[in-house]
């Protein structure tokens, strides 16, 4: 194969992974399927069997650019910290956790994440995830100045609790209650 057929080839396995990400941050795991990932790409549907050994690896691969593009979204958070304190670390950890946007984001994205559960590639890159979602947690609560006998693990499962029980009221702000809620245990920690 002669270099720019080989960059040609890459060029399309990389536009298949893409559209791929796409759907599945647009419409969940569901949304996912060799004929959309290809009519996305604009590429013919036999390239998806041609680049790759099956449908699960293009979506476990698809999924990882997805989670990819989230753990950046948790790094920003971090970098963008210049407060210190609980209100300033909740915050934070809110913005790391939490998809830029109003509440049909979150929802959506935590449709996305309950949705994964059923499809074993996709939970599989969301497993790959969480690590850089504690080191990001973890990183703001140093760069806040911020001791807690709280795990960072803790910490994701109380903001998770507290984004499912804001959704589930249909609250029109869930990053504030999470917000509040990290601030309150933070505080209520740090007096133990």
């Amino acid at each position: 194969m002669t270099r720019p057929r080989q960059d040609r080839a890459i060029a399309k396995r990389a536009r298949l992974v893409e559209a791929g990400a796409e759907l599945l941050q647009e419409g969940g795991p569901h949304a996912f399927t060799a004929r959309a990932v290809a009519a996305r790409a604009g590429v013919a549907l036999s390239a998806v069997t041609y680049y790759f050994a099956s449908v699960d690896e293009l979506l476990g691969l698809s999924a990882a650019e997805v989670c990819g593009h989230w753990a950046g979204e948790a790094g920003e958070a971090v970098r963008r910290i210049s407060r210190r304190g609980y209100a300033a670390a909740a915050e934070g950890i809110a913005a790391a956790l939490l998809p830029p946007g109003g509440a049909d984001d979150v929802l959506s994205r935590y449709e996305q994440l309950l949705a994964a559960a059923r499809v074993g590639p996709v939970a599989a890159a969301l497993a790959g995830l969480r690590p850089a979602l504690l080191s990001a947690i973890e990183a703001i609560l140093r760069t806040c100045r911020v001791h807690t006998a709280l795990s960072a693990d803790q910490l994701l499962c109380i903001a998770d609790g507290a984004v499912f029980g804001a959704l589930s009221e249909r609250r029109p702000d869930p990053r504030a209650v999470v917000q509040a809620r990290l601030a309150e245990v933070l505080k209520i920690a740090a007096a133990r």
